[in-house]
């Protein structure tokens, strides 16, 4: 028994992604930062021990491979330097963002602390360390890990935009007087 040819299959490159609401769109991003530093958080970690010490350690307080504190810190850093109109220079986005990964890191290294006993990192022994939750280095390294962040999300906006006026993204909106729907159109235009 043979199959059946389809003469007339449809064109997938012509679909169009879902309409997503500002509101919709902006949480569904929240929910990807959060996710995606909270894996990267603990590769980072994990990476870390594996240098350090030679051994795998799973460093979060959940099953799985993700740590909540990156992946809050994403969100806080998406929230308080990434969703601003005028743009920031390189020199504040380190010094903004070396200040919130520094207050992040100590009021939950405090709050762990107090409520439940817990010290899941240590800096005493480092130089210019406040109680041991945050210190100078750790600071530095926020500052740069942002501007390294901000650097890469910048360069695959700009590719991803490309691609999207290709013709192989589009969005369709409805006319609001007629109900019709207007020719699809690049996202960025």
């Amino acid at each position: 028994m043979s199959m059946k040819k389809h003469d007339r299959l449809p064109d997938f490159s012509k679909l169009c992604a879902p309409e997503q609401t500002p509101i919709s769109f902006f949480l569904s991003q929240q929910i990807y930062f959060f996710f995606l530093g909270s894996i990267v958080g603990f590769l980072w970690e994990v990476a870390i021990f594996l240098y350090r010490d030679k051994t795998f350690a799973n460093r979060g307080f959940f099953y799985g491979p993700w740590l909540p504190v990156y992946g809050i810190g994403a969100v806080l850093f998406y929230l308080l330097l990434g969703c601003r109109r005028k743009k920031i220079h390189p020199a504040g986005v380190f010094f903004l963002s070396a200040a919130i990964g520094t207050g992040l890191e100590l009021l939950i290294g405090w709050f762990l602390d107090a409520f439940w006993n817990l010290r899941y990192w240590d800096y005493s022994d480092q130089p210019f360390n406040i109680n041991g939750y945050v210190c100078l280095g750790s600071s530095i390294a926020w500052g740069f890990l942002t501007i390294f962040m901000a650097i890469s999300a910048y360069t695959r906006r700009s590719v991803s935009a490309s691609r999207a006026c290709s013709g192989s993204v589009c969005w369709r909106r409805r006319s609001p007087d007629s109900g019709n729907v207007s020719p699809p159109k690049c996202a960025l235009d």
